[in-house]
Formats: structure tokens, sequence, C-alpha cells
């Protein structure tokens, strides 16, 4: 909530009333015409309905709050699943601008970005505050923060949260995304500090959705038996051996793999003068032509920990699906999502997409021509 209120976002304190607002009013467009297929309009409408069913949600006794959330079990999910589909037909609709490149459809795209970062984002937060206030032993005062909060969270109220939390994360990433390309119009969402602050935000979405994800599964580990626990132990081990040697193997050929890529490279332009390439690793941490950085040493260059903050993966991940994309005409992401853990093949894809559009757009600031993996 306080980070709505930020340079960046809303930036004003008291955001709620409008944006709750614009969601009821694009509820009301949906109930006036059910066969509205405004994606945008879809995505508020059922925004608005999950709040209000948060909201109505009883703290206590528990067992009010269970028999509530069992009533409405069957609303729930429709709405999320709705949700889901609706939220990823718009993130696909935005890539799919932003792969074209076409200017044409620049205003289109600009125009969906904002509804993400002016409407549907902050009523997403919106909801994630109704539903961590039904877990709260009290209500929250007027100056308080959830997690000064002591609560109890079911399996049930847990689904809502981390639904919402992933949603929210995943379109936060959707808007820097873009605004890396296409800077913001408004010059206040231009400055360093609004920038700071979604990067902020983004980063701390990501570690909500994690911590939620945990918690259902530490949730689910209290109804097992000592045998089903056992099983689990092990299988995990293995998990996390078989990682372990995965990332040995990723390490061994991390080199190999940016030799290749340089003398890649060098063979287009081989006849031309051309800027002082850098290996593809250090072009994600730094979007700047390796010329405008000459002699740059290992201390420079941005940590793991500010990689990770600045665009929400992490650097071993987005080397991992550059390798990935290279190489493998179609990658088959449902296989691919088992080498890096707790990320989904539709998360992969998408990443997959944009890292593409990325050193194409490179290529083409360096006039060089981008060869096949960055286009197909």
């Amino acid at each position: 909530m306080y980070s709505m209120s930020l340079l960046g976002w809303m930036n004003k304190r008291r955001w709620e009333k409008d944006v709750l607002e614009q969601a009821q009013a694009g509820a009301e467009r949906l109930a006036d015409d059910s066969n509205c297929r405004v994606l945008s309009t879809i995505i508020l409408a059922k925004l608005y309905s999950l709040y209000k069913l948060c909201k109505d949600i009883p703290r206590v006794p528990r067992l009010e709050q269970l028999a509530y959330l069992r009533e409405h079990s069957i609303q729930l999910s429709t709405l999320i699943r709705t949700l889901h589909q609706s939220i990823d037909q718009f993130i696909l609709n935005i890539n799919t601008i932003i792969e074209k490149g076409d200017s044409a459809q620049e205003g289109i795209g600009h125009q969906y970005v904002t509804k993400l970062h002016r409407r549907i984002i902050p009523t997403l937060v919106l909801v994630l505050d109704q539903a961590f206030d039904a877990g709260c032993r009290q209500p929250l005062g007027e100056n308080q923060r959830a997690g000064t909060q002591k609560g109890d969270f079911t399996v049930y109220l847990l689904e809502p949260l981390e639904r919402a939390a992933g949603w929210t994360q995943r379109l936060s990433h959707v808007v820097e995304s873009w605004y890396e390309l296409h800077p913001p119009r408004r010059e206040r969402d231009r400055e360093e500090k609004a920038k700071e602050h979604r990067d902020r935000f983004n980063a701390g979405t990501l570690a909500l959705k994690r911590v939620l994800e945990k918690a259902k599964e530490d949730i689910s580990r209290l109804t097992m038996t000592s045998g089903e626990l056992r099983e689990l132990r092990e299988r995990d081990e293995a998990v996390r051996k078989e990682r372990e040697f995965e990332a040995q193997q990723r390490r061994e050929t991390q080199e190999l793999q940016m030799q290749r890529f340089i003398q890649s490279v060098q063979k287009v332009k081989v006849s031309q003068p051309q800027p002082k390439m850098r290996s593809y690793r250090q072009e994600l941490r730094n979007p700047q032509p390796a010329a405008s950085h000459p002699g740059l040493d290992s201390s420079q260059r941005p940590s793991e920990e500010g990689y990770f903050e600045k665009h929400g993966w992490h650097y071993w991940e987005d080397d991992q699906l550059l390798s990935l994309i290279r190489t493998t005409s179609h990658p088959n992401y449902s296989v691919f999502c088992q080498m890096i853990p707790n990320r989904d093949p539709a998360e992969l894809r998408e990443r997959s997409e944009y890292l593409r559009k990325v050193m194409r757009y490179k290529y083409g600031r360096w006039g060089i021509l981008p060869p096949g993996w960055c286009i197909d």
C-alpha cells in the first residue's frame, strides 16, 4: 500500500478511492454488456469482485472464516480462473507488440501498459491488502503496516493471496520491460527515483510470492503422514543434488559459450568496423554499448543482487535461457523449467521472448544484422 503512494506509481497518499472507483466502473460496464471483450475491463471487473469477496471475509471466530471461504469457493475458483486467462492474454498482447516492433502499434502498447501501471496493478495491491487484513488477528489501523501484525492464514486464504502476488509481480515486470524500450511519457515517471521505486516493488512482490508458496507447502506438510514426509525429504534431497550437479555443469560451460558467442558475432561483420563486443552476459548486465564503458573491471560490474533487484530474474537464469534460445529453435519450456526452479513454463516463455527482443534491439543499435535466434 505504501509503495503505491510513491513516485513511480500513484504518487499520492490517498490513492485507494480513485482506483476502486475505476474498478467499480469496469464492473458496471461488464454488467451492462455481458459480451464485452475488452481485456482491461474484464480484468478490472473481476478484480473488483475479488476485492469485495476478500473484504467480506470474517476475521473471527476462525470457524466463520472457514465457512465463508468454503461457501464462496466456487465463486473464488471462477474468478481466479477467469483472471488467470485474461491476464495471460493481456501480457501476450503486449509481448506481441514488442516482438513485432511496429511503431504504428506503439501507441496501443502504451495504452495497455498505462492501464497496468495506473489501474490494474494498484487494484491488485488493494486485493492483497484485504486478504492480508482478513488474516490479521486485529483490524489494521490507519497508520499500521501488515508487517507489524500477527495473524493466522489458512490454505483457503493463502490461495487468493498467492495468486494476487504472482499476478502483481508478473504485470509489474511487464511494465518495466516496456519502459526499458519505450520510456514513460510522464516526466516524473522517467526520474531515477521513480524507476528505483518500481524496481523495489517488483523485487518485493516476487519475494512475497515465494514466501506465500512456501507457506502453502508448509501447511500441506502438516497433513502428511510420517512415511509421506520421509518420502518427500528423500525427493527433496535428490532434487537438491541434481541441481548442484547441473549448476556445476553450467559453470563449466559458461566460458565456452561466451567465446563461441563472441566469435559468431565477429564473423557477421568481419569486413566492417564494429564496436567492441562484449559477451551476451555482459550485455544483460548493462544495456549500454560496450564502447561507452571502456575498461570495466569486475569490481565495477553490477552484483548478482543488483541484477535480480533490477530485473526480477537471477543472472544465471537469464544466462541459461539465452543459451537455450541460441541453440534450440523450438524450446520445450515444460521440460526446461526443471532446470530453473520456481519458474513455470509461461514465465520462461515470456522471459525468452523478452531476451530475444532485447538482443535484437542491441544488434540494431550496433548496425549489425541480428542472427536468426533473435528473430525466430
